[in-house]
């Protein structure tokens, strides 16, 4: 019962997503991390990454879930977009950037959709945040903006506009920094009318 206390003080005062080598290296017991799996007080968070089963899940606690699954990944599009709060937008999917030629990790419990880049692409914009104790990666407001112009027969051609619209209006981004993008991604002339439009 005490490494049971010494567990639940670990995750109390540590909330988040951990691994099993972290958990083991706290000096919990894999006995007793099994035993409060059982129990229902903690819950699997993907192979080998435990949480708190009882806790209401933490903001952005999807990504950081979903980041330590796929360590590699950069969430875009509509997820970027969830992820920055920008637009009315709820995503029926997780996306995710991946470099070309990496490993697409299949994950039962979530729908997640793959977008692929050259390495070069891929590297564009990139932002690294902690969430939950994870290193979570997202592509910034205004390279998403110009992605899901470039995806708009994924994401669709509202979703773009919407984006582009409340990305300004909120000042996640500045018309600059999009139109650097557009440049590198050579949509400069199927943006600037919408961003006419809205000067």
């Amino acid at each position: 019962m005490r490494n049971e206390t010494k567990a639940m003080a670990f995750f109390h005062q540590s909330p988040g997503i951990h691994r099993t080598g972290e958990i083991l290296a706290a000096g919990i017991y894999n006995r007793t991390l099994y035993r409060l799996l059982n129990k229902g007080v903690l819950a699997k968070a993907g192979y080998g990454r435990y949480r708190l089963a009882n806790t209401e899940p933490p903001q952005h606690g999807v990504y950081a879930e979903l980041a330590s699954r796929i360590p590699k990944g950069v969430f875009c599009l509509n997820s970027a977009l969830d992820f920055h709060q920008i637009g009315t937008q709820v995503p029926y999917a997780h996306w995710v950037a991946l470099p070309r030629g990496a490993y697409q990790p299949q994950i039962r419990e979530y729908d997640v959709h793959y977008c692929v880049y050259s390495p070069k692409t891929f590297a564009e914009g990139i932002l690294k945040l902690a969430r939950d104790g994870v290193e979570v990666r997202v592509y910034d407001p205004a390279r998403t903006v110009v992605d899901c112009f470039r995806h708009r027969n994924k994401v669709g051609l509202e979703v773009a506009i919407e984006a582009l619209r409340e990305t300004l209006r909120a000042k996640k981004a500045t018309i600059p920094e999009i139109i650097r993008y557009a440049g590198i991604f050579r949509m400069k002339n199927v943006i600037m009318p919408y961003l006419e439009a809205l000067q």
